[in-house]
């Protein structure tokens, strides 16, 4: 939600194609963080058998939603999922 905002702050284009550039980035950071992690700390591999084909589906079916939605709708859907999370949290501190 933040790396969405700023680029969306900063890159003056359409919002889908800034969740784009937000994937792309999502994905270079996950990358980098996993050979970070395998080389210098303990790794559940199982847990990333399991999260990593989830989270690839994940990411390309909200970008393909990302590209159907019209602007409007996907900016509104961003601010209430974004609203949900920061609720959710304020209540369950822990």
């Amino acid at each position: 939600m933040i790396l969405l905002s700023v680029l969306s702050l900063f890159a003056h284009d359409r919002l889908a194609r800034v969740n784009a550039v937000k994937a792309v980035l999502s994905l270079v950071v996950a990358t980098v963080t996993v050979l970070i992690f395998s080389i210098g700390a303990p790794v559940h591999w199982w847990d990333v058998v399991l999260l990593a084909p989830a989270t690839l589906v994940g990411g390309y079916l909200g970008a393909r939603l990302a590209s159907v939605l019209p602007e409007a709708a996907l900016r509104w859907a961003v601010v209430l999922l974004g609203l949900a999370v920061a609720v959710y949290l304020f209540l369950n501190p822990s």
